[in-house]
């Protein structure tokens, strides 16, 4: 296979170690819940991709919406719809390098949540993220997404969302000839300790059930 540019192989670890370090990643103070693999085709084509971060974080126990009785209260339906949005968050700032809307969500003690915020600064500070005129492009995407929760204690639930995740690594090898690796969909699924306050929902822990 051709040799990927510098910042390219740089980028495209990256999202390589995205991948392998979500299935040991945890952190924060809260939710308790495995792993997955991945491999990649390849095909040419002239498509627009965004750079990506990684993350690691240790160990830590709680609830999971396995151990917490699943409710459709209309609490708990708020706090799963609540978990959703982060989820969302959490994909937005791998694509698009910004983590301010992250950090808005953490708590103060979701250390999972500054290890991601870090990293997604991190790299794009290394990159030099410029969105479609990156040398390497990364893209996370995430489909077929499902979500549960219940609750842990008054004002406190556990959420889990699920969705198969996919990496695309595009990079330009020669003027008009790009190149693009896409990894095989693996599950991830995270669970998380959420909670409301007078500024809305927060979490406070993340664990990976199922990284991927």
């Amino acid at each position: 296979m051709p040799r990927l540019p510098l910042r390219a192989r740089r980028t495209a670890v990256a999202a390589t170690l995205l991948t392998a370090l979500m299935t040991t990643l945890l952190a924060c103070t809260s939710p308790s819940p495995s792993p997955t693999g991945n491999s990649p085709s390849r095909a040419r084509a002239a498509e627009t991709t965004t750079p990506t971060p990684t993350t690691t974080a240790g160990p830590s126990a709680a609830a999971t919406p396995t151990s917490v009785a699943v409710s459709e209260e209309p609490d708990v339906q708020a706090a799963v719809a609540a978990g959703a949005e982060f989820f969302d968050v959490f994909a937005t700032a791998l694509n698009d390098g910004d983590s301010t809307a992250l950090r808005r969500w953490a708590g103060p003690g979701c250390g999972w949540c500054e290890s991601i915020a870090q990293q997604v600064d991190a790299q794009r500070q290394t990159d030099g993220f410029t969105g479609t005129e990156a040398a390497a492009m990364v893209r996370h995407s995430f489909d077929a997404v499902t979500t549960r929760g219940g609750r842990e204690a008054p004002g406190e639930y556990v959420v889990e969302v699920g969705a198969d995740h996919v990496v695309t690594t595009t990079w330009e090898e020669a003027p008009e000839m790009w190149q693009i690796h896409i990894g095989e969909p693996e599950r991830l699924v995270l669970a998380l300790a959420l909670t409301q306050g007078d500024g809305g929902w927060q979490v406070d822990g993340v664990r990976v059930v199922e990284g991927g």
